[in-house]
């Protein structure tokens, strides 16, 4: 089992034997930051690479920020007017991006190597679930970051600061009047706190639900990300295949420490949510997302 893990400093490829124990961890990329969103399209995958620090400040002055990187051909492409890109999906030929400003969702076209449209969700967010900008927050209103495909559906997932996370479950009828005119299914609430990444199987919605480190399974059951102690869990990065849910996770720290904590992965049995491996990968950390690239990642791609 191969996977690749971003970080707040780098991009890994770890390999887990055939009993979920760590083989091997390799470097992939460095240098730029904190790494982000993943995804594959074919026999590509791509990275994000925000060339920020966990403060936000430029890393390589001559490194653009929010990046786009190609592997294994290692181009790179800028994405303008983004900030903090977070989770990234790829889906009828284009690359979707969640950045932290309005707009929050992106689309960019790697053949002509240009954003090709985007979408401001803030204002598709329903009446009762409007807040106040947070004055720490003045471009983030509510967090957008995380998103999942399915034949006709995108759903979209919001941290949403202290007040409680939910997702936004938007028409896909094509990508020519999805960019013309979003327009909402359905919102669906109480999905954790300061949650991250989603994935929906039978019309259930699996996030991570960040803030009290576990797995969340709407209208079912909750089970913890993690046999550690919860308060030092952060949950981040679901990749899944047949038989396991494979979570991200990191420490509750100061943001300078979070660069220098544990980067872990924890394998769970998709079918009794069992805690079966937790997986010490190394010192590089919080990390940003997880990616099966040994096999299909279902929560990947369809």
């Amino acid at each position: 089992m191969v996977l690749l893990q971003s970080t707040f400093t780098c991009l890994l490829e770890v390999t887990l034997s055939a009993d979920l124990r760590l083989e091997q961890v390799r470097k992939i990329d460095e240098g730029h930051g904190v790494y982000f969103g993943l995804s594959r399209m074919r026999d590509r995958v791509y990275a994000v690479a925000r060339n920020t620090d966990v403060n936000g400040q430029a890393v390589d002055p001559n490194y653009p920020t929010s990046t786009l990187i190609s592997i294994p051909e290692r181009k790179h492409w800028a994405i303008p007017d983004t900030r903090g890109l977070h989770q990234i999906r790829c889906h009828d030929g284009l690359v979707w991006l969640m950045s932290c400003r309005d707009p929050e969702l992106v689309a960019f076209d790697p053949k002509r190597s240009s954003v090709i449209g985007a979408i401001s969700l803030t204002p598709l967010v329903p009446r009762e679930l409007q807040h106040p900008i947070p004055p720490e927050h003045p471009t983030d209103r509510y967090h957008f970051n995380s998103l999942y495909f399915t034949e006709d559906r995108l759903y979209v997932l919001a941290h949403n600061w202290g007040h409680g996370s939910f997702a936004l479950e938007l028409d896909y009828p094509g990508l020519d009047e999805f960019l013309r005119r979003p327009r909402v299914i359905r919102t669906h609430t109480g999905l954790g706190n300061h949650a991250h990444d989603i994935y929906v199987e039978r019309n259930r919605l699996h996030v991570l639900d960040s803030g009290n480190g576990r797995l969340l399974i709407a209208d079912e059951q909750e089970r913890p990300a993690s046999t550690k102690d919860q308060k030092q869990s952060f949950a981040r990065g679901l990749a899944v295949n047949g038989e396991h849910f494979f979570i991200g996770h990191g420490s509750f720290a100061k943001r300078e420490d979070r660069v220098t904590g544990p980067t872990q992965i924890s394998v769970l049995d998709r079918q009794t949510l069992d805690v079966l491996a937790v997986v010490d990968v190394g010192s590089f950390g919080n990390p940003c997302d997880l990616l099966i690239v040994s096999e299909r990642d279902w929560s990947d791609a369809r």
